[in-house]
Order: C-alpha cells, then structure tokens, then sequence
C-alpha cells in the first residue's frame, strides 16, 4: 500500500530507489526475553532435495542461550548475538525437547549454545530435570573447559543427560597465542587437558577446535599445536586458519595483511592473510598435515579396527570422508601476491 519505509526497519540493509546507493540501517536491539521467541518451525527440515527425508535423519539443533562476555579477537559471537548472556528458563528449554522427541521422535538433541556452562547451576538443573523425565537426548553441547573444572559435577549431570561429545575451543597449548586470541578466562594447556580427561571419565568425547596462522606464529608453533592435539587425543580434532571476520577484531587489525577478498575463501581453511614468518600457501599446507596426521594415527585407525566405534568419535568412514573433503576444499591455491578487487 505504498507505506512501507525501509529506513523505519532497524538491521536492514537496502538500495534507495532514488539514489541507487545501498544504505544501512541501525542495529536492531538484542532479544532480551528469549522465552517469547516461538520454537523453531522444524516442518521446514523435512525437505530435501524435493522429497521427505525420515524424522531420524534430521539432525535436531536447539539454542538455549546467547551472547558471550568474552572477547576472543577472531570470533563474531559478540557481532551477532553481543556480549550480554541471556537465557531461555529451564521450563522453556526442556518443552521444546520434550516437543521434539514426541512429535519428531528426536533421538538426539544437539545443543549449538556457544558456552552452555557459562551458568553451570542452569545447566544441571536442564540436565536434572531431563533425567527425572527418563529423557537422555543431549547428545552434544559446546562449552568452555575452564567453567567444566570449576564445576565438575556438570560432567557425570551431562553425561546422564546423554551427552556424548562436548566441544571445546582449545585453540593453542602456547600461552603467548592464547594471549593473543584473547582468549580469556582461565585458558591454558594444562586447563584444556584436565577438562579432556575428566570428559573422559564420563564416557564423554571431547571435540577439540584447534587454530593455526596467528601472525605471529612459527612453524615450530603450529607443529607444538599438531603435537599437543594428537597428545590429548581427543574424539575428534578439527583444525581451523585464523580467519577475519568482517566484524571482528581482527577484521579491522589484519587489513594490510590481507590477500584476497574471495569469500569463498574465508572457510577458515583457507589462508586469506600473510603472516610475519609463514605464507599463506604453506599455512594452508600445514592445516592440511594437521588433518592427516592427526586422523591416520595407527593406535587411532587400531582403535576403530579392534574396538566397537563409540559414539563421539568419527569411524574409520568418516575419516576417509574428512580426508577426501580435504582435497575438494584446497582444489585451488591462493595466490601468493594478489589482492583480489571489491567485496
């Protein structure tokens, strides 16, 4: 009806018919009260590909909380959903669980929160409440390994809730990068691995997140990052390049350093940056021996052959599907002096 103004909408972007520039709108204010957010319409799920896929072949993800106070310089957590933690109720949270085990028959509930242990209290009580309710579904969860050792009791909650793997942002055993990430909280090496080995003594899988190409790192930095990896032998290691994020820190920091502004590139498997000693190319080179070194392990592939696959760690299949992804992603090599034109 002709009174509609874009300019009224606050987040949104748009081109002015008038002048045919793109303008942008200011921020919408954060969802304080995330209770009076409706439940995700999970009908949607069902196609694919244009035919319906069974309820058990959909995974079944849900956020419980948002924001993080940290401020690590490479994440964009803050950006989209700011540094203020909100929470939905327990009561909130454990309906929709309940509705997606009965309505969808959901075996596992994948909790996508960015610290599901910032308030380790409201995480037992989740917990708590899904075990009187014989309801054992909260197969994965992300968090932090210093709130874990601060309440431990979260570990056996968790893994009676269901939990099978937990993944954890360790990033680096070297203080000096750590430190650099701004990392924050009570970070280290020796912190991450006491959180591994008490998820271990749950039956809990860690999924430990790994990051190389920090500008000031060195080779014998990024292989003291590969060595602790395969000594904390978690359930599954992946390995990311730092990349910059419009919007982060680092985004703002890291412009001289930038070598291409292909999005297709910024994966965080690929090098977009140079560094002060390593060159994209090789710290590509490198996040691929990570992988490979990593996953072709003998007492790993050992494991898988002559012990039953638990859940949490990816089969001998898996591994062969990570590896043959690999060569799919690094099919082109970045250019080594080229700064690709626009955005």
């Amino acid at each position: 009806n002709g009174s509609f103004k874009p300019e009224n909408v606050p987040g949104i972007s748009w081109r002015d018919k008038r002048t045919g520039m793109i303008r942008h709108n200011g921020p919408r204010p954060f969802v304080a009260d995330l209770d009076r957010l409706p439940f995700p319409m999970r009908e949607a799920n069902w196609r694919r590909s244009g035919r319906i896929q069974e309820y058990n072949d959909i995974d079944y993800p849900i956020v419980t909380t948002r924001g993080c106070p940290y401020g690590c310089k490479f994440c964009d957590v803050r950006v989209i959903a700011g540094r203020k933690f909100r929470t939905r109720s327990v009561e909130n949270t454990i309906r929709e669980i309940e509705l997606l085990v009965s309505r969808y028959g959901a075996k596992e509930v994948l909790v996508t929160d960015d610290i599901v242990n910032f308030d380790s209290q409201r995480l037992i009580e989740i917990c708590d409440k899904l075990i009187e309710r014989d309801l054992p579904v909260m197969g994965w969860v992300m968090g932090r390994a210093d709130h874990l050792l601060e309440c431990p009791q979260s570990a056996e909650k968790m893994a009676k809730a269901g939990v099978r793997t937990m993944f954890l942002g360790i990033e680096s055993p070297e203080k000096r990068i750590l430190k650099a990430y701004r990392k924050g909280g009570k970070s280290s090496s020796e912190v991450s691995e006491r959180a591994v080995k008490l998820l271990k003594e749950h039956g809990i899988e860690t999924w430990g997140a790994f990051m190389i190409g920090e500008p000031s790192e060195t080779r014998e930095d990024i292989k003291a990052t590969l060595d602790y990896a395969k000594y904390l032998n978690p359930g599954v290691g992946q390995f990311s390049i730092l990349t910059p994020y419009p919007g982060t820190e680092i985004w703002d920091e890291f412009q001289p350093r930038i070598v291409t502004r292909d999005w297709d590139k910024y994966d965080a498997m690929h090098a977009v940056f140079r560094g002060d000693y390593i060159e994209p190319a090789e710290v590509e080179e490198l996040c691929r021996k990570a992988y490979r070194s990593f996953y072709l392990q003998p007492k790993r592939i050992a494991r898988e052959v002559f012990q039953r696959h638990h859940f949490g760690r990816p089969s001998l299949r898996r591994i062969a599907q990570v590896l043959k992804a690999l060569k799919t992603v690094f099919k082109g090599s970045l250019p080594k002096d080229s700064l690709e034109e626009g955005v």
